[in-house]
């Protein structure tokens, strides 16, 4: 699995999305932060969107994949990768999503 293509757009967010979506709240694609979520989505098989930091809060925008896509169900050892992650990375927040992707809200195109 791969997180980031075109040096922006989280490589599983459809194509179609990519002008739609807000992806304003994302953290910078950074060496490291590529590194973190592709090993997260390798290693728990699901989607990972890492946000900016540290002590940032996504705030749910009406666009954002946040409300446009449903968060994965994480077992407790699941949530404590993510957790470690995240202290790793200096408290940026990471969120999983459900893989294969599935909707909250329908996006009219």
């Amino acid at each position: 699995m791969k997180y980031i293509e075109n040096n922006f757009y989280p490589a599983w967010l459809p194509s179609k999305y990519r002008g739609i979506i807000d992806l304003s709240e994302l953290a910078e694609p950074t060496e490291q932060i590529v590194r973190e979520a592709n090993a997260l989505m390798k290693i728990l098989g699901i989607n990972v969107a890492i946000y900016k930091g540290p002590n940032y809060t996504p705030k749910g925008k009406p666009n954002g994949l946040c409300s446009v896509f449903k968060s994965a169900v994480l077992q407790d050892d699941q949530l404590e990768r993510l957790y470690k992650a995240e202290r790793r990375l200096g408290n940026y927040v990471i969120v999983a999503y459900a893989n294969p992707l599935q909707y909250q809200i329908k996006i009219n195109l």
